[in-house]
């Protein structure tokens, strides 16, 4: 069965998903669909980039505007309505963490309200978790494989050494290095 969804070609999704109706509604289900589309695979995402998509959404988002700002805003994206509309999508859901925070919302993690922050740099909060999920791991390797004392009360426990030591790791830097830099072109 998903052997035959995945030999659906992608003009036919994309026209599918142009029936999506335009919502300015907060729980618009349209735009959820879309965005699930981005995220589901490569090849779903190829379906759901299109700017012809986007853009009655975007239109009845934002009814009043500057004129004069919304002609420089569209030079300076050169109708790269893509990066447009995901930034605004990942700053909204952003946006919306951080007010589930306030509400007093425990089950907003740590992690979650760090990487909404990543949404003001157009990167998916998704996309940080799963560095940190990386990163978290590599921590635990080099825990492990050095056999550092992780109980506070046994006179062995050295947190500022374990931290320095973690800190130090040329892997780790490399990986955040390398990630940082492809996120940022």
């Amino acid at each position: 069965m998903l052997q035959g969804r995945q030999n659906i070609p992608i003009e036919i999704h994309a026209h599918v998903l142009s029936f999506l109706p335009p919502s300015y509604a907060e729980d618009d289900t349209s735009v959820k669909t879309l965005v699930s589309y981005l995220c589901a695979s490569s090849r779903l995402r190829t379906a759901a980039r299109g700017s012809l998509l986007w853009k009655p959404h975007y239109l009845a988002r934002y009814t009043h505007c500057d004129e004069e700002k919304e002609r420089k805003r569209r030079e300076e994206a050169k109708g790269n309505w893509y990066a447009i509309r995901v930034g605004v999508i990942v700053r909204y859901a952003a946006v919306r963490t951080w007010i589930r925070i306030l509400a007093g919302n425990e089950t907003v993690t740590f992690e979650d309200g760090h990487a909404a922050f990543s949404a003001f740099y157009d990167i998916s909060p998704r996309e940080i978790s799963l560095q940190i999920d990386d990163l978290t791991d590599r921590c635990k390797r080099i825990i492990t494989e050095e056999h550092w004392e992780l109980d506070p009360n046994n006179s062995e426990y050295d947190l500022l050494g374990l931290c320095l030591r973690v800190r130090s790791s040329s892997l780790i830097r490399a990986t955040v290095f390398m990630r940082m830099r492809r996120n940022i072109h």
